[in-house]
């Protein structure tokens, strides 16, 4: 019986009709959509709300690039630094003062930039 309605469902839901609403739930349900589908304000109160998320969704998309080029430019940077004080016989407080003046950061952070980018 179950399987009979799934496939009644199924086939209404292909071919979405009041001919292939074969049961009173699916007349019922054909009658809702039908109405929803007249009704101009639920369609225009849809369309809005998918705007909206799809602005929202670019927006999150154009910040994360952008959080990411920075980072990445960071990153770039703080190598850059330790590469060259190493190449020029700096010693690690130097390096870390050299990170604090170019990156702009305090020493712990410069601390933990070179330990985690210091390879």
């Amino acid at each position: 019986m179950r399987y009979m309605q799934s496939c009644f469902s199924l086939h209404y839901m292909e071919h979405s009709s009041v001919e292939n609403a074969s049961t009173e739930k699916l007349k019922k349900l054909h009658r809702m959509v039908t109405a929803v589908k007249r009704d101009g304000e639920v369609g225009l109160a849809y369309m809005k709300s998918f705007e909206r998320e799809e602005r929202i969704r670019k927006q999150g998309e154009e910040e994360g690039r952008k959080e990411g080029l920075e980072e990445g430019e960071i990153v770039g940077k703080t190598k850059e630094v330790i590469k060259l004080g190493r190449r020029f016989g700096k010693s690690e407080a130097e390096i870390i003062l050299l990170l604090q003046e170019e990156l702009h950061i305090d020493k712990d952070k410069a601390t933990d930039f070179l330990e985690k980018y210091d390879k």
